[in-house]
């Protein structure tokens, strides 16, 4: 039996899916145990995804534009997903930054655009960046209803692991500049400062995705991997046995991938994150009302 990369997206997205209808069902429509299988079924998504983007990495022709759309579905993500998973909003209209600094959070906005355009793209693609860090510093809420806050989408995670592979992938590389590379890898930092712990699976996402491409050479080595993230993320601390087992049924998968892409649909899998979170959020917003 062998997976394709077409394979690979169908189960995460479905994984994924499962996670957030249980998310979104309890407890207004649904029992904590019911709603807890379909969670811990959602486990699976995110090892996957986070092994789709280095394999994502090694088999695009652009990087730069591999980013700049992750960085772009972050900002179109960001008020879906809020809509979607915010329960009890602070009444009341406001925008406010999130840190008691606004001039230092605007400051490493505008440092990271200027090392995007300087050195990434010298085009418009630096309005995602940009906009998607302002996004991500932003509490933006109209009456009873919040369209910004700091609980950030995972294409946050996911840009941000991209971003360190490609700056680790170029440094160890003979006769790069160091110049942009010290350039991107502060920019990187300073987007790590804005989004703090905010952004789904926080830094131990990201830390997956750039642990998986050091190891991206050897198949066996990227699922032991898997299994000691699963065992990092779940067991440590939070004690989730079950959280634990499930994402570390990525590692079979990850070693039944034989290099084939599949049905090339990238657009679709790109646009039911968001689709799917506009979908319940809407459903949140006329429960909301209608009570």
């Amino acid at each position: 039996m062998e997976l394709s990369v077409f394979a690979l997206k169908l189960i995460a997205l479905c994984s994924m899916l499962t996670d957030h209808i249980g998310y979104f069902l309890y407890p207004r429509f649904a029992s904590y145990d019911f709603t807890h299988v379909l969670r811990v079924a959602g486990r699976l998504a995110f090892p996957v995804y986070a092994f789709l983007i280095v394999n994502g990495y090694d088999k695009t022709r652009d990087v730069r534009r591999y980013l700049t759309r992750l960085c772009a579905f972050a900002l179109i993500s960001q008020i879906p997903f809020v809509l979607a998973v915010d329960w009890s909003p602070a009444p009341g209209t406001a925008l406010t930054f999130l840190r008691a600094w606004p001039l230092g959070q605007i400051g490493l906005i505008v440092f990271v655009g200027l090392v995007w355009l300087t050195t990434v793209r010298r085009d418009l693609s630096v309005l995602w960046p940009v906009l998607a860090l302002l996004a991500g510093c932003l509490w933006f809420s109209v009456g009873s209803v919040s369209l910004l806050l700091d609980d950030l989408n995972v294409f946050y995670t996911l840009a941000l692991g991209l971003a360190c592979v490609s700056i680790l992938d170029r440094a160890v590389k003979p006769g790069q500049p160091p110049l942009p590379l010290l350039a991107q890898t502060a920019a990187v930092a300073a987007a790590f400062l804005l989004i703090r712990g905010t952004a789904d699976y926080r830094y131990m996402g990201s830390a997956l995705v750039l642990a998986l491409s050091l190891c991206r050479d050897n198949r066996r080595s990227q699922a032991a991997l898997l299994v000691m993230w699963a065992a990092v993320e779940y067991l440590i601390g939070g004690m989730r046995v079950d959280y634990f087992l499930a994402a570390s049924l990525s590692a079979p998968l990850v070693l039944l991938y034989r290099g084939r892409q599949g049905r090339p649909i990238k657009a679709f899998f790109y646009w039911i994150y968001p689709g799917h979170m506009a979908l319940l959020g809407l459903v949140n917003l006329w429960l909301r009302f209608s009570s």
